[in-house]
Order: C-alpha cells, then structure tokens, then sequence
C-alpha cells in the first residue's frame, strides 16, 4: 500500500534500542496502549522522521521462530538463581529491580504470553503519527561475550566458535568474539532472521546495524 512520506520538517532518525523499556515498564502497563505510547514519546512535538527500534542481540527480542529469543529457558515462577539468570549480578536477578536483568527478560516473555506483539504495535503507532517505522537488526552483537552463560548469546554463537573472527589464539577483545561473515553458515543464520522479519512485520525500511 501507498506510504505516506514524513513531512520535511521531520528530518531526524532515532535508532530506539529498546532495553529502557523492557526493563522499566510494569507489567500492568504492557497494554496495547502502554506499549504504543513508547512512539508518542519520541514523536510529539518533534523533528523525528523515522523511528528505527532494534530486534535483537544474538537473540532475538520476540517469540521469533527461527531464532531462540532472549526469554528461551526462563521460568517465570522459578528462583533468581535459576540458570538464565545465575550469571547477572545478584541484584538484577530479581524481577521487582529495574534492570536489563530478570525485568527485562520477564516482560518481553510476558508480551509474547499474551499475544503482544509489540513490534507491530509500534510500526503501526508510527502510521498513525506520520512517521515512517522501521526495524533494525544487530549484525554481530558481542555483548558480554566474556561470560558465555549470558542469556544474550545464541546457541549458535556458543556451539560454533570456529565461525567468529579469531581462531587462531585467544581473543584479545570483544570484536574478535565476532562472527565471521564469509562463512555461509553464518550468513545463512542472518538470512533466516531477515526473511522472518519481512514476513512477519509491515516496516517501511530496515537497517543492517554494524
């Protein structure tokens, strides 16, 4: 269908990383409309054009079918020592702290319980304000690659490390954990998400975030 392009005076783009509001939001307040006014608060009375929002770290930030997402294997009702949640900090295992902790885990798993499928809820607030809504995909995420058991990283990371960058010697920083792109496998890992992506959500662009 015909897109309705931003008016000129809304020249900005703002790449949203997300995390501020799964770790900050009640549970009450994930409703179609508390997740929605996420948009209202970039857009009212702004210059913002386009909002991009992230879709993943190695995992992916919904129920995604062809990746695991960053709640696979968290139980809502077991202890903060469970096993996704052991290597965080004590603190940020517990579900009542504001963090990109157990809080954040929690309500991205609890979206997706209940059939919020907040990325689409935000790409068509975007419609609504006159904005264009995209999405942005993380190329090589390398957060917290020095604690594997972090529940960021993919089993495809952690299974295959002769596909990062270095394989030669122990890595020397968190770039060298990359993956390394002229491995099809890996490639093809991307390519998965990406036809997800377009299959699932009505964005008006997409960025390869590198």
């Amino acid at each position: 269908r015909k897109r309705e392009t931003p008016a000129m005076d809304k020249c900005l783009c703002l790449n949203e990383d997300n995390g501020h509001f799964y770790s900050r939001r009640r549970p009450e307040e994930l409703t179609p409309e508390g997740i929605s006014s996420l948009v209202d608060t970039y857009t009212e009375g702004t210059q913002v054009g386009q909002l991009l929002f992230c879709v993943n770290v190695q995992r992916a930030l919904f129920d995604s079918a062809v990746w695991e997402p960053i709640f696979q294997g968290y139980d809502p009702d077991g202890p903060d020592d469970q096993e996704l949640l052991r290597w965080l900090p004590e603190q940020q295992r517990r579900l009542e702290v504001v963090s990109e902790g157990r809080r954040q885990v929690h309500n991205i798993w609890l979206m997706a319980q209940q059939g919020l499928d907040h990325f689409s809820l935000w790409l068509e607030r975007c419609r609504q304000r006159g904005v264009e809504g995209w999405l942005t995909v993380r190329m090589n995420d390398c957060h917290w690659v020095d604690k594997p058991e972090a529940h960021w990283h993919s089993a495809f990371w952690k299974q295959h490390p002769e596909y990062r960058i270095v394989t030669y010697r122990d890595p020397l920083g968190w770039h060298e954990y990359s993956l390394d792109f002229t491995h099809p496998e890996v490639r093809e890992h991307y390519l998965r998400f990406f036809r997800e992506l377009f299959e699932r959500f009505d964005m008006d662009g997409i960025e390869l975030d590198w």
